[in-house]
């Protein structure tokens, strides 16, 4: 097939699990003289170890971040799948009706040994996405994020066990990614310790390769890193952020009055002064109530162009993977027509508003939500 493209989604070690009887509790910090603080104990499987995470109560859609808020434990909680690279997999997959056939890998660390690791494979069994996993190594625990689903909220909660990536399994996630020839490769939500093999991974595919870039909230406030990230983003070909994470780039406090749309403009002109390819460069900020801005370098010496979406009304039960979907329409809807910048950013506009109409972070992933992406996506055949 011509027109089918080879995607793969990674980076983000943490595992997606998923559990038909999980038993789950839930205990408020204030029972135990901590009331900023949440105690979860998760079982996931009948026999299994309890594992217990002791982390900043966080609000829905959030993973620890935020002001506190009460834990109510009436009624029914449910555990689903989370986490930025399978919402991003999972979309982009249901997206193939759309914008042509594409084969869909989803690559990170993992242990497949372990019974959190087992559950990831068994998870990608029946979407069509083609797990790409590279061994941990020494630690043997997969680590993993937990969409907890109470009422129209998605609470994520990430069990992270002290983790390095250690030389081998750099060589490994980069040689194994680079030997898979793939259309486009799109690491999401990378992590401190991720970072060199990001840098790696983008510098031995080239201009040949699409290369997607979005970083975690938690290394862009470490200006310590900021040259190794901006490196990292001059080496991308699509940058995303929303407000919040532009401005911790630059370590602006959320309160400050500064035009997010300069910001871009001067992360485009530092980016424009020493980056080297001659593909288009494109970073998309998503800015709440107020759309979205692209700043575009379309030539090497070329001044950066700035393109406004204005902002839709939108209707939504759960912002939960919201950004996820944002990028998974507009990648795909880019490498069918590159250089369409105006569709690109309605593709995911679009799948933003109809991932947040129903609950988890891939809802659009659904049988529901894939036929909302019919309905909605017609025009763009």
């Amino acid at each position: 097939m011509p027109n089918r493209k080879k995607i793969i989604v990674g980076m983000k070690i943490n595992g997606e699990i998923i559990a038909t009887q999980p038993e789950v509790v839930i205990i408020p910090g204030y029972l135990f003289g901590h009331k900023n603080y949440v105690l979860v104990a998760i079982k996931l499987l009948p026999g299994s170890a309890w594992r217990f995470l002791v982390i900043p109560n966080p609000p829905p859609g959030k993973s620890g971040l935020g002001k506190p808020i009460e834990v109510d434990l009436s009624g029914k909680i449910n555990i689903a799948a989370a986490g930025s690279s399978m919402n991003i997999a999972l979309i982009i997959k249901a997206l193939s009706g759309i914008f042509g056939s594409a084969e869909v890998i989803l690559a990170g660390g993992i242990d497949e040994n372990d019974q959190w690791g087992r559950m990831v494979v068994n998870r990608l069994d029946d979407t069509g996405i083609r797990p790409l996993w590279f061994s941990r190594g020494k630690d043997p625990e997969t680590p993993f994020t937990l969409g907890l689903t109470k009422g129209a909220e998605t609470t994520l909660f990430c069990w992270q066990p002290p983790y390095e990536i250690s030389g081998s399994l750099q060589r490994n996630w980069v040689e194994g990614i680079v030997s898979e020839r793939p259309n486009a490769v799109i690491l999401s939500s990378v992590m401190e310790y991720e970072l060199e093999t990001a840098i790696q991974i983008f510098q031995r595919l080239g201009d040949g390769v699409d290369k997607v870039l979005s970083l975690s909230e938690a290394l862009l406030q470490n200006q310590t890193r900021r040259g190794d990230i901006l490196e990292a983003m001059k080496l991308a070909d699509l940058v995303f952020m929303n407000r919040r994470e532009l401005r911790q780039l630059f370590g602006q406090d959320e309160e400050e009055e500064t035009d997010a749309v300069a910001v871009l403009r001067d992360l485009a002109m530092q980016v424009k002064n020493e980056r080297s390819s001659t593909k288009i460069w494109v970073c998309v900020v998503t800015l709440r109530a107020k759309g979205a801005a692209a700043a575009i370098i379309s030539a090497p010496h070329g001044a950066p162009e700035i393109f406004r979406q204005p902002a839709r009304k939108v209707v939504g039960r759960d912002k939960t993977g919201a950004g996820d979907a944002y990028v998974a329409g507009f990648v795909r809807s880019w490498l069918k027509k590159p250089g369409n910048i105006e569709q690109a950013m309605n593709a995911g506009a679009e799948m933003s508003i109809i991932n947040v109409s129903g609950k988890g972070g891939n809802f659009a992933a659904s049988p529901e939500g894939m036929e909302m992406i019919k309905a909605a996506f017609e025009r763009f055949k």
